[in-house]
């Protein structure tokens, strides 16, 4: 099974800034976007961040009014490209700003 036929919603091309931290009180590591969804992303970064691992997630840029706050899981690590993340524990409001994004992004 592929990673597409794994994904629980249709992802969009978009570019964001993302910034991560790995675990409770971890290292903070910087990155991009590439694809997004309502269950997750996948987000370039040079950072070696294994599979299963938490990560805190603060999503900024142009399509964003206010910085999206949330939290996810190491779906996938590929080396030397980036993680694909699984949003996880997502409060209300954040699903919702996670969800207008997805709406825009249907609209250009």
């Amino acid at each position: 099974m592929s990673i597409t036929d794994r994904r629980r919603s249709l992802r969009h091309s978009l570019a964001l800034d993302v910034a991560l931290r790995v675990g409770v009180g971890g290292d903070g590591v910087r990155g991009k976007s590439i694809d997004v969804s309502r269950s997750g992303m996948f987000v370039v970064t040079s950072a070696r961040i294994m599979e299963g691992r938490r990560v805190d997630i603060t999503i900024t840029g142009p399509l964003v009014d206010e910085p999206i706050v949330t939290s996810g899981i190491v779906a996938h690590h590929m080396p030397g490209v980036g993680i694909g993340v699984r949003f996880s524990h997502q409060h209300p409001r954040t699903r919702d700003l996670i969800g207008e994004l997805v709406r825009k992004m249907k609209c250009l």
